[in-house]
């Protein structure tokens, strides 16, 4: 080829990659895995991956240690995906939809940990005895991502334990373990008797935190709750006959919980808390902490139907017919019979002004209304101690209502933290709760102060230390005692000669007023009857005086 058509090619070519750019720009997309970092359900041929086999006689996707890969495809024919114990996985679904039919869709084994990232729509079926997702006691979930999940525990029609997230069924692996749900849409629906998201039938809930995300979960029919155990199963928390683990519900999480409905004698799971029981069983709710700027609605199974029927669950806490009331729970964010619509706001107000708190609620109609009590707390230390306010004159007013008002607010008040704790009955199987609000920090703008100093021989009015605010104006009038005069006054340590008053105009610092007395010492000065009169007296004084010497020497 001749130097001339090199050049030429040369040319051509490099035209066409620039004509390529700027004419047809590439579009940014997300592509699917390829290669052994795909799992693809419907592909039966390819048998392994990085840290991935498949096994056909047993339609077992086994998930290795270190593994990280994409899951898509669909496959309802008893395909399931086991990661094994001990081992730490990543996987992203994608447009997933996977029926075990027998097994869990997803089994993560004791000791496993598991971080499932949403892509698209997803919806996972667990088979007979089995959850969705299954999570047994000392395994964790961690599910983020922005696409959507639909577990459903106990096969497709919920009609056999297992919890749609968590444990399984019927003593099969039935506790709980940790699960963490971060972001993404998140539905559950429990399979008999377990939540739909903790304990399967006559399992514990686990350990639950939601952070974030938009989560709905609805337990399954029987006695176990929304979250968690035996009979109604928790919406979110134990299984039916068991309870509720600690179940938290935080940062920016939407929360929907529905009990499991109560079937005959056995009572009906709560929406958030324990699971339904028979009648008189003993349970406990272990812990549940709502502190979301986001939306949670729970709500209690119903009561069964026949001659013995069991109770309802409640909204939080226990499930129905239980007598003991467990170790109590914290709910922030939320509370039985009426739910927050107002937090105590952050407070700024400049000192020696009035500083306001309040909450707000709105009460459900659904059930008789059940009181409850209001205490205002204070902290002065970060939060680590609370105090109970009580009202006092020109102080303290509210302290056991909705609203508090604290009165000419000094600046030793800054950074203290506020609160408003309720207690009452949160179901008519008289559950205690208390109820803690988001603390509110006071913010206390210091004011202006002028310090008066004094000497001795006369007063100045006000004294002591003067709060001003900003842009304000402060008289002061100074008065010297009898036999006194005013010697001088400084002002911010400049003399200012012997003023009797000073005003300072549009104060917006600190200032100093210091007065100086001295003895009077001009003459006596008088009218005449005054300076005759006080001759008298001094000449007769010495008349006597010469009178009385005069008869001594006799």
């Amino acid at each position: 080829m001749s130097k001339k058509i090199r050049k030429l090619f040369f040319i051509v070519t490099t035209m066409f990659f620039l004509f390529s750019v700027f004419f047809f720009p590439q579009t940014n997309v997300i592509k699917a895995a390829s290669g052994p970092n795909l799992i693809d359900l419907e592909d039966t041929t390819t048998l392994s991956g990085n840290n991935w086999y498949y096994t056909p006689a047993e339609k077992r996707f086994t998930i290795e240690d270190g593994a990280d890969l994409q899951v898509i495809g669909t496959a309802n024919d008893g395909t399931h995906i086991v990661v094994v114990a001990g081992a730490t996985a990543d996987i992203q679904l994608n447009n997933v939809n996977l029926d075990g039919y027998d097994f869990s869709a997803i089994e993560v084994q004791a000791r496993a940990m598991l971080t499932l990232n949403l892509l698209g729509t997803n919806t996972l079926i667990g088979g007979d005895a089995t959850a969705g997702i299954m999570v047994p006691e000392n395994s964790v979930l961690v599910i983020e991502g922005t696409g959507s999940l639909t577990v459903t525990g106990g096969s497709s029609t919920r009609e056999h334990y297992g919890a749609g997230i968590g444990g399984g069924g019927a003593g099969i692996n039935a506790d709980c373990g940790t699960i963490i749900i971060n972001s993404g849409t998140v539905t559950a629906y429990g399979g008999q008797s377990s939540a739909g998201i903790g304990g399967g039938a006559d399992g514990s809930g686990g350990y639950i935190t939601i952070n974030g995300g938009s989560v709905t979960a609805t337990g399954g029919l029987g006695s176990s709750s929304g979250i968690g155990g035996m009979g109604g199963g928790a919406g979110i928390g134990g299984g039916a006959n068991n309870r509720s683990g600690d179940i938290k519900i935080l940062g920016t999480a939407d929360v929907v919980a529905y009990g499991g409905d109560s079937n005959g004698d056995y009572g009906a799971g709560a929406g958030i808390g324990t699971g339904g029981t028979m009648l008189n069983h003993i349970n406990s709710v272990d812990s549940i902490v709502i502190e979301t700027s986001g939306f949670v609605n729970a709500v209690g199974g119903l009561a069964g139907l026949g001659a013995t029927p069991g109770f309802e669950g409640a909204d939080i806490g226990f499930g129905g017919n239980q007598t003991f009331c467990g170790e109590g729970f914290l709910v922030y964010g939320w509370i039985a019979p009426g739910e927050v619509t107002g937090h105590p706001q952050d407070e700024t107000v400049n000192e020696t002004e009035d500083a306001y708190f309040s909450i707000g609620m709105t009460y459900t109609t659904s059930t008789a209304v059940r009181p409850f009590a209001y205490q205002w707390q204070v902290s002065e230390d970060g939060g680590t101690t609370w105090t109970n306010l009580t009202n006092a004159a020109g102080s303290v007013s509210g302290a056991t209502t909705g609203s508090l008002t604290l009165r000419n607010v000094s600046y030793s008040m800054y950074g203290n933290l506020y609160r408003c704790v309720l207690t009452g009955l949160a179901s008519a199987s008289l559950d205690q709760y208390t109820y803690y609000s988001h603390p509110a920090i006071l913010n206390v703008e210091p004011a202006n102060r002028i310090t008066t100093i004094v000497g001795v021989g006369g007063s100045i009015t006000p004294s002591g230390v003067v709060v001003v605010l900003d842009n304000e104006d402060q008289s002061f009038t100074i008065t010297a005692d009898i036999g006194y005069v005013i010697s001088d006054v400084l002002i911010d340590s400049v003399s200012i000669g012997p003023v009797s008053d000073y005003t300072f105009f549009n104060v917006t610092d600190d200032h100093t007023i210091e007065v100086i007395f001295a003895l009077d010492t001009a003459p006596i000065t008088g009218d005449a009857t005054f300076a005759g009169l006080a001759i008298v007296v001094m000449l007769t004084s010495i008349s006597t005086l010469y009178i009385f010497n005069k008869k001594e020497k006799k």
